[in-house]
């Protein structure tokens, strides 16, 4: 659920970026990225859409993508609950209709990013998500972690960090689930391939705040 008060496409500006994370992470060859893929050669207060971004993000290698594209996402909170909607949606891909617990845990985190569940609810999701992964991260297969990551991802507190831990997860898990080897040929192209249909949702949800069904 969207607010009738959200412009689209969503928008942010350098200096946004520039404070919000460069100033925090010391995350120089982010910012250098960001400024080269932007053309620019220093912060400014122009509006920028996340549409730009993450077309430029992906011009630079899509080994940069999750960590550049995502990471602006910090420097806009007011669009958390896009953030967490695409958290959720990416981690949905990977479920299974029967995994009760893990659907009962992303149900949560989508209420709470439409506003109808509490942040105690939330704590709680994450403690369940947490229990999760305990038992199944041992012995597990690298596309069961990856989902199980996926998952866990989306009760994080900060929905920037929830959409580019469950990006980067999802991505994981539907390369794995390909059966292809990790750090082979074969599972760089899943890979690629995988991220490109993740962020083909995010620029639809950046254009006019819906998601794929």
């Amino acid at each position: 659920m969207t607010t009738s008060t959200t412009d689209y496409p969503l928008t942010t500006t350098l200096n946004r970026i520039y404070s919000q994370t460069c100033l925090r992470h010391n995350s120089e060859g982010f910012w250098q990225r960001t400024l080269k893929a932007l053309g620019k050669t220093q912060a400014d207060d122009d509006l920028i859409t996340f549409l730009e971004i993450a077309d430029k993000a992906e011009s630079c290698g899509l080994q940069f993508f999750s960590f550049d594209l995502l990471l602006c996402l910090k420097s806009a909170p007011e669009y958390s609950n896009h953030w967490r909607r695409f958290a959720v949606w990416c981690a949905r891909r990977q479920i299974q209709p029967t995994d009760a617990r893990s659907l009962q845990i992303l149900n949560v985190a989508e209420r709470y990013a439409e506003g109808t569940a509490s942040l105690a609810n939330l704590a709680t999701a994450w403690e369940i998500a947490e229990n999760v992964y305990d038992e199944l991260v041992d012995g597990c297969t690298r596309a069961e972690q990856s989902r199980v990551e996926a998952v866990w991802a989306t009760t994080r507190p900060a929905a920037w960090k929830a959409a580019a831990m469950a990006f980067k997860a999802a991505a994981s898990a539907e390369a794995a689930q390909e059966g292809a080897v990790v750090l082979t040929t074969a599972w760089t192209s899943a890979h690629a391939a995988a991220q490109r249909r993740l962020i083909a949702a995010f620029r639809q949800l950046a254009t006019d705040g819906t998601l794929p069904s």
